[in-house]
């Protein structure tokens, strides 16, 4: 069954050839005949065959690299995972997409007529998303800056309008899309960060990550460029601990451990502002320690008959690190918005005699 359905995918689409968001949104627009707008977390060109006449066919090759076709007043096309500007040092692990770049187009004013919106981006472009705020539609749109980016946006947003759409439905049609909450005020259509989604989309980012580790992936601590700073300088990071495969998937568990305990507000102001730092007090997290001291354990020296034996990671951790953990002030985890993850643990007294100290765990 699996090599006749590969089969008949690969005659449906012996015709694909590679187009930008651009012409797949004006191919969609005439495949689906409505409105299109089409999203990307990364990825600036697909391989789709013009030929095929049915949308959903048509855009199989992106929903298969993890894409969702819906259509409503318009067809929007839009990602599952995280942007890739925000995978922080996950991309180094997963990797990210080549191909080529595209222009930045702002969607100029006389696009407008009655507050309504005809447009259609140029070949080998992309939309603006802040040139949207200032379209006259009956209220302003107004995107949060999550979505916005600090130099430009983390999605790419293709459109063909070619008739006419008002405020509203293009309004709800860009919130569907990038994963956004939608919100309406008397003036304003807001697109909030959503918390909800922005899990969806972690989690996908979690299972290519985890997939990657199986397969011998690691994760750089080389100087990182952070994308919303374009100006800015690289940061050198802190080695991690986790050298291993074992001690990377116990990071990744942690990780994801982490994520579920945050409530979805503090997954907003972690997540959805870049070069944000956030501690949590694990007296106040207690569920985390089992997930901390399971990550602890594949990176300890192991002592045996007199013998220590290291495999990477966990230079400079005495052996007996879990046993002398304050337990009235076990200390704090430290989760950035790029997703280094480290523990920063207060230590009693030893039975040796040593004297009580914070250790840092750099995990991630």
């Amino acid at each position: 069954m699996i090599m006749v359905s590969t089969l008949l995918a690969s005659m449906l689409f012996k015709e694909a050839k590679p187009a930008d968001l651009s012409q797949i949104a004006t191919m969609l627009a005439e495949k689906s005949k409505r409105p299109s707008m089409v999203i990307s977390a990364g990825k600036t060109e697909f391989d789709v065959d013009a030929g095929v006449t049915d949308p959903d066919s048509f855009c199989d090759p992106m929903i298969r690299l993890g894409s969702i076709l819906l259509r409503s007043d318009l067809s929007v096309l839009r990602p599952t995972i995280l942007p890739e500007a925000n995978w922080g040092i996950l991309k180094s692990l997963v990797g990210g997409s080549a191909g080529p770049k595209v222009t930045e187009e702002s969607i100029p004013g006389d696009s407008m007529k009655g507050g309504k919106l005809k447009f259609t981006s140029a070949k080998g472009t992309v939309v603006n998303l802040r040139s949207i705020a200032a379209l006259k539609f009956d209220k302003k749109v107004q995107l949060a800056g999550y979505f916005e980016g600090s130099q430009s946006s983390p999605f790419k947003v293709a459109l063909c309008v070619p008739g006419e759409v008002d405020g509203v439905v293009f309004a709800q049609a860009l919130a569907t899309g990038l994963g956004g909450k939608y919100r309406v005020t008397e003036k304003v259509w807001y697109v909030d960060f959503d918390s909800a989604t922005w899990r969806r989309g972690f989690a996908s980012l979690l299972a290519k990550s985890r997939d990657a580790v199986q397969k011998g992936g690691v994760i750089s601590t080389q100087p990182q460029y952070d994308p919303s700073n374009p100006g800015g300088d690289f940061q050198r990071q802190m080695p991690s601990q986790s050298q291993t495969s074992l001690s990377r998937s116990a990071a990744l568990n942690l990780l994801n451990q982490v994520v579920v305990a945050m409530s979805d507000s503090l997954v907003e102001q972690t997540f959805a502002f870049p070069n944000t730092t956030t501690r949590l007090n694990l007296n106040n997290y207690p569920g985390l320690k089992r997930f901390i001291g399971d990550y602890i354990r594949t990176v300890l020296p192991k002592e045996s008959k007199g013998a220590t034996v290291s495999r990477g990671g966990g230079q400079g951790l005495p052996s007996n690190l879990l046993e002398r953990i304050d337990p009235n002030r076990p200390g704090e985890l430290v989760i950035e918005s790029n997703f280094r993850l480290s523990v920063e643990l207060n230590l009693g007294r030893s039975s040796g005699g040593e004297e009580g100290r914070q250790q840092r765990i750099q995990i991630l």
